[in-house]
């Protein structure tokens, strides 16, 4: 399992435009909870 979270962040980040854009409000969810999750396991729990 890769555990590089802060690209995971970069990714999903990039993603939201695209996602928010076409009222795609599921995987803005998704993807939001997947940015907070690589958070927590960074030790970034403040961010916000």
């Amino acid at each position: 399992m890769l555990h590089n979270y802060g690209l995971v962040i970069e990714k999903l980040k990039a993603a939201l435009p695209n996602i928010q854009e076409n009222h795609d409000f599921a995987n803005q969810a998704v993807s939001d909870f997947y940015i907070g999750k690589s958070h927590w396991k960074m030790d970034k729990r403040d961010i916000t």
